[in-house]
C-alpha cells in the first residue's frame, strides 16, 4: 500500500464536476484547475519563519532546522459524497536538484487536542518571522503561542523546539516517494492516501493537510517538486478522490437562465422566463426570496424535466423587477438559495405597435460608483493574479487585516494584504475588500476583468541578446487570417485585416501606441482608416467587420474623433468620441442608432471654442471615468501664425458630471506657488480673447486618474527665432507636468515628469505606482519616472536604456502597460537602418536603472519597412491584459498599403521573466 509509484508524464486534470448518474465519481482537486481554489501551501523551518508564497519544496536539515512543506486541500463537500473508495496525492517534478536523496513521506497532520479549530487550514498561514505555523506553534504571531499540543511548554525554553512531529502520523502509517536525480521534468510522484481521506470523511481526523517529511537527516533536495503556489497550475499538487455511490442529497443546480440583469422587450405585456437545470426537477418562482418551495405560487413548465419556462405578465416600463425561483429534484432535494431573475422592460410590442423608452446603458456591475473602486485589473483565464488589496502597514505602524467578499479564489487566499485571483471563466468580477487595523477600518472595491486565455502564444523568450534579428518575410505577405512564426524569436504573427474590404480607406491602421485598440472582454478590435475620419470594429478572432462607426450626424468617425473603448470592464461594447464641443458615447457598437448618447456639451462653458480634443494621442483614466482635453479655436497666434489656440484645459468626470477647467487668468498666483506662469495671466489681461501662449503636443489623464499630464515642450531662449521661451524656463510649462485634476496648484503643485514633449507611454512599477515613460532627448536616455510619492518627478528619474546602445538612427514609441503587468515597459521602434539590433523591434524592458542591467525581452521584429512616412512608423499598442500586441505593417514593403497584425504573448510572460531575472541574480 505504501510502495513508491512513479508515473513518467503529466496527468490531465479530471473534471471537477462529475457525472451525477454514475455509481461512483472521481474528483480532482488542484489549485487553479477546473475552478478549484481551495489548496494552500506553506513552508517553514528554522529561525521561526514561514514562507507562504514558496513555489517549490525544499528538503534539508533535521531537528530545529528541518524544513517542513505543508500541503492542504479544502474538502468542503466530502460529507455529501459516497464513501471514499480511493485517494491519490500526486506531486510533480518541475526542476531543481537532488544532491542527497531521501524517502519523502506525506504525513497527515492530526490535532489530538483540537487546537486548530480557529484556523481554516488548521494552522495559521503567513510569511516572515513569527508569522505562524512554524516549528512549535500553529500561530506564533501572538503573545501566547497557539501550540500544536496542549502538552507543549510555553516560555523561553520552547523556542525553536521541533514539537511539530507530535501531531504527524507515524512514518509506518504514511506513504512515501523517492525522487532520483535523473527524474524528468513532469515526473509524477503518486501516493496512496485513501486511509487519510477516509479518516477525514468519517470525522475521525481533522482536515489539516499533509506535511512532507524527509527521513534521511542528511537529505538535500531543493526546488524539485511544486507547491500550490507554482505559476503553472499543471505542476501543482493534485489530490484525486474516488467516491462510491451514496445517497442523492445534492440540490439541483441552475446552469443557464434568462433574464438576469437584462433589458427586455415584452410581447403583449408578457416576458418569457427560462432556466436549465443539471438534473430533472420541478421549478417554481415567486416575488419574495423568503418564500419556501412549497408555498411558491407560480410553476414553470418543462417537457424533459431540465428545460423550464414560464410567461410572466408585466405592466410597467422602465421599472427594475426581481423574481425568485427554487427547484426540487426527484429525490426531494430543494434549492437552498433562490435563483434570481432581474430585468427591466424597455419596450412593449402590442398588436404591431411599439412603445419605446429613452436608452438605458447596460452595466455589468450596476449600482457601483467609480469612486468606490480602488482599481481595475485585467487577467486571463486559469492564470494566477496576485492582487494587492491595500496598504500593509497603517500610519501608526500597525498591520491591516483584510477580508474579501467576491470571487472564491481571492476570498480564500488572503495572506496579509495579498490574495491570489484565478478564474476559469471570462467575466467581470467585483471584489469587496474590508480592512481593519490600529483602530481604523474601511472598505473599497476592486474590479477584475478576466479575458479568455491566448491560444496561439509562442515565444523563445530571447532576453539580453543584442544580435541583429532580421524578419523572415517569405515569398509573399500573409493573407487575412494567416499566421507566420518568426524563426528566431518564435513569435506567432497573425494578419487580421484586408484593407480591400474597406470602402473608405486604402489602409487598415492601429494609429497610435498609447491606448488599447481592443475592447475590455477581448472580443473586438478598433481599426482606423487612413483618412483620419473613419473607423470600424472587427471581430478579433475572425477579422469580420462587426460595425462601421458613425457619429450623431450619420457620418463616419475616426482618429480625429478620438474614438476610445470603455476600459472599466463594465461596458465591453461601449466606445466614446468627441465631436466639435460635444462628448459622446455609443453604449453598444452593434446598436449604434439606439445607444448613441451625448454625455456633455461644453459649448456653453467655453463659448469662444470650436472643439475639444486631446490631440489624438491621449487617453482617459483606465476606468474611463476621467477625461482631459483642450478647448481650442482656430486663430492667429502672437507669432503671426494661424493655428489652434488653447482657450482652456479641461478635466471631466463622467460619473459625477463634474467639470474642472484652467484658463490663462487662473495662473495669476502661480509665481507665489513656484510655477512661474503669472506671465500667462498678465498677457490675458491685454487681450479680448485670452488664450495660452503655448499649445502642448497633447493632454491626457494618468492611467489611475491621479492627475492630468499637459505635454509642453522644453523651454529655452529662442528669442533669436521670435520666441519668448526664456520667460518660461523652469516654469510648469517647461516640459510635461502632472497637474491635479482640479488644477488647484495651491493644494498640489504640478510635478515635472519629462524633459520635453517627446514620444512617451505608461507603465507601473513593482509597487503598482504609475510610471511615465519617455525619450529624453537631452541625455539620450529612456526615462521611467514615478508621478506620485516621495520619489516622484524628473529629478528622481530612472534611466533604463541609452539611445546610443539601442542605435542612433531610429525613433521609439511606448505602449500603455496595464497595472497587472508591473515592472515592465513596452518599447517599439522604427528605423531606415536595419543593421541596428534594436531597430524595428518589439521589446519589453525591465524598469530598473541601466547600470543594473535590466532584462530586455526581444518579442519580435515589427515586419515593417520604414522610409520616412509617418504612417509607416508602425506604432504598436498593447491590450489591457498585457498579452496581445497590435500594429500596422506594410510587410517590409511587400504591401503597397498597411494592414493590422497581432502577436499573442504568453498569459504569464511577466512571471516567467521575473522568475528568470531572479534566478540570474541569485
Amino acid at each position: 500500500m505504501f510502495n513508491k509509484i512513479i508515473t513518467r508524464s503529466l496527468m490531465l486534470s479530471l473534471p471537477f464536476i462529475a457525472n451525477w448518474a454514475t455509481a461512483s465519481e472521481t474528483f480532482s482537486y488542484q489549485q487553479g484547475s477546473m475552478g478549484y481554489t481551495g489548496a494552500v501551501s506553506t513552508q517553514f523551518g528554522a529561525a521561526r519563519a514561514q514562507n507562504a508564497t514558496s513555489e517549490t519544496h525544499i528538503f534539508r536539515y533535521n531537528g530545529t532546522r528541518r524544513y517542513y512543506n505543508l500541503e492542504y486541500f479544502a474538502l468542503d463537500d466530502i460529507g455529501n459524497k459516497g464513501q471514499v473508495e480511493s485517494a491519490k496525492l500526486i506531486f510533480y517534478r518541475t526542476g531543481g536538484y537532488v544532491y542527497t536523496t531521501s524517502d519523502i513521506y506525506a504525513r497527515q497532520i492530526l490535532d489530538p487536542d483540537d487546537l486548530g479549530r480557529d484556523y481554516p487550514t488548521g494552522w495559521k498561514v503567513g510569511s516572515g518571522f513569527r508569522a505562524g505555523a512554524n516549528l512549535e506553534s500553529r500561530d506564533d504571531s501572538l503573545n501566547v503561542d497557539a501550540k500544536w499540543r496542549s502538552s507543549d511548554p510555553h516560555g523561553p525554553d520552547d523556542l525553536n523546539k521541533d514539537y511539530f512531529q507530535g501531531v504527524l502520523k507515524t512514518l509506518e502509517q504514511s506513504p512515501f516517494f523517492t525522487p532520483q536525480p535523473g527524474d524528468a521534468i513532469g515526473t509524477a510522484y503518486e501516493l496512496d492516501v485513501t486511509a487519510d481521506v477516509l479518516c477525514i470523511q468519517e470525522k475521525r481526523c481533522p482536515n489539516h493537510g499533509w506535511a512532507l517529511f524527509h527521513d534521511n537527516d542528511n537529505a538535500n533536495i531543493q526546488h524539485l517538486t511544486a507547491s500550490s503556489n507554482y505559476p503553472d497550475s499543471r505542476y501543482r499538487p493534485k489530490l484525486i478522490v474516488t467516491y462510491g455511490a451514496g445517497p442523492d442529497n445534492m440540490e439541483p443546480l441552475v446552469i443557464e437562465s434568462f433574464p438576469y440583469n437584462e433589458s427586455v422587450t415584452s410581447i403583449n405585456h408578457k416576458i418569457t422566463l427560462s432556466l436549465l437545470t443539471n438534473e430533472k426537477a420541478n421549478c417554481k418562482y415567486d416575488l419574495s426570496p423568503l418564500t419556501s418551495f412549497e408555498k411558491m405560487n407560480f410553476s414553470m413548465h418543462s417537457a424533459d424535466g431540465t428545460s423550464h419556462s414560464s410567461l410572466w405578465p408585466v405592466t410597467e416600463l422602465a421599472t427594475r423587477s426581481h423574481l425568485y425561483g427554487r427547484c426540487q429534484d426527484h429525490a426531494g432535494n430543494i434549492s437552498r438559495t433562490p435563483h434570481v431573475y432581474t430585468f427591466t422592460v424597455t419596450e412593449n410590442l402590442d398588436n404591431g405597435g411599439a412603445t419605446k423608452l429613452p436608452y438605458q446603458p447596460d452595466d455589468l456591475l450596476p449600482g457601483i460608483s467609480p469612486e468606490e473602486v480602488l482599481k481595475t485589473l485585467y487577467t486571463s483565464t486559469n492564470t494566477d493574479l496576485k492582487i494587492t488589496l491595500g496598504d500593509l502597514f497603517t500610519t501608526k505602524g500597525g498591520i491591516y487585516s483584510y477580508q474579501v467578499q467576491g470571487h472564491a479564489s481571492c476570498q480564500n487566499s488572503v495572506s496579509f494584504n495579498i490574495c491570489t485571483f484565478n478564474n476559469d471563466t471570462p467575466s467581470t468580477e467585483l471584489l469587496t475588500v474590508n480592512y481593519t487595523g490600529a483602530g481604523l477600518s474601511g472598505s473599497h472595491k476592486i474590479i477584475v476583468v478576466t479575458q479568455a486565455a491566448n491560444t496561439a502564444a509562442t515565444t523563445n523568450y530571447i532576453t539580453n541578446n543584442k544580435d541583429i534579428i532580421m524578419p523572415d518575410y517569405g515569398e509573399t505577405p500573409p493573407i487575412k487570417g494567416e499566421s507566420r512564426v518568426d524563426p528566431v524569436t518564435g513569435a506567432t504573427i497573425k494578419r487580421l485585416t484586408d484593407a480591400s474590404e474597406i470602402d473608405d480607406s486604402d489602409d487598415a491602421l492601429i494609429v497610435y501606441s498609447r491606448y488599447s485598440p481592443e475592447n475590455s472582454n477581448g472580443d473586438y478590435l478598433l481599426v482606423f482608416g487612413s483618412n483620419s475620419t473613419s473607423s470600424r470594429v472587427i471581430d478579433r478572432k475572425t477579422g469580420k467587420t462587426v460595425a462601421k462607426l458613425t457619429g450623431e450626424n450619420g457620418k463616419t468617425i475616426g482618429e480625429n474623433h478620438e474614438v476610445r473603448w470603455d476600459n472599466s470592464g463594465r461596458h465591453p461594447n461601449r466606445v466614446y468620441y468627441v465631436s466639435g464641443m460635444t462628448f459622446w458615447m455609443i453604449d453598444d457598437i452593434t446598436d449604434q442608432a439606439n445607444s448613441r448618447v451625448m454625455l456633455k456639451d461644453f459649448a456653453p462653458l467655453f463659448p469662444n471654442s470650436t472643439k475639444i480634443y486631446n490631440d489624438a494621442e491621449g487617453d482617459s483614466s483606465n476606468d474611463s471615468d476621467h477625461w482631459a482635453w483642450m478647448a481650442v479655436h482656430y486663430g492667429e497666434h502672437a507669432t503671426g501664425n494661424n493655428t489652434y489656440l488653447v482657450d482652456a484645459f479641461i478635466h471631466y468626470q463622467v460619473s459625477t458630471d463634474t467639470v474642472h477647467a484652467m484658463a490663462p487668468g487662473d495662473l495669476a498666483e502661480s509665481n507665489q506657488a513656484g510655477g512661474g506662469l503669472t506671465i500667462e495671466a498678465d498677457k490675458a489681461k491685454h487681450t479680448g480673447t485670452p488664450t495660452f501662449s503655448y499649445r502642448p503636443n497633447m493632454i491626457e489623464m494618468s492611467p489611475s486618474g491621479t492627475g492630468i499630464v499637459i505635454h509642453m515642450g522644453r523651454k529655452w531662449d529662442d528669442a533669436a527665432y521670435g520666441g519668448a521661451g526664456a520667460d518660461y524656463i523652469g516654469s510648469w510649462f517647461d516640459g510635461p507636468h502632472l497637474w491635479p485634476v482640479d488644477f488647484n496648484y495651491h493644494n498640489q503643485a504640478p510635478v515635472k515628469i519629462s524633459v520635453s514633449e517627446t514620444h512617451s507611454g505608461w507603465a507601473f512599477n513593482m509597487l503598482e505606482q504609475e510610471v511615465f515613460i519617455s525619450q529624453n532627448n537631452r541625455t539620450d536616455k529612456l526615462d521611467a519616472i514615478t508621478i506620485a510619492g516621495e520619489k516622484a518627478g524628473y529629478d528622481h528619474r530612472i534611466e533604463v536604456a541609452s539611445h546610443g546602445d539601442l542605435g542612433w538612427q531610429q525613433g521609439f514609441h511606448f505602449g500603455k502597460m496595464p497595472r497587472s503587468k508591473p515592472g515592465w515597459l513596452f518599447y517599439n521602434s522604427y528605423s531606415r537602418d536595419n543593421s541596428l539590433w534594436a531597430a524595428n523591434q518589439f521589446m519589453m524592458i525591465q524598469i530598473k536603472p541601466e547600470t543594473q542591467q535590466p532584462a530586455i525581452w526581444r518579442i519580435s521584429p515589427s515586419y515593417n519597412h520604414y522610409d520616412g512616412n509617418y504612417r509607416d512608423e508602425a506604432p504598436a499598442a498593447i491590450n489591457m491584459s498585457g498579452n496581445r500586441i497590435y500594429w500596422s505593417s506594410n510587410w517590409g514593403g511587400a504591401l503597397d498599403h498597411r494592414e493590422v497584425f497581432m502577436i499573442e504573448l504568453p498569459d504569464n510572460w511577466d512571471k516567467t521573466l521575473n522568475s528568470r531575472t531572479a534566478q540570474l541574480i541569485h
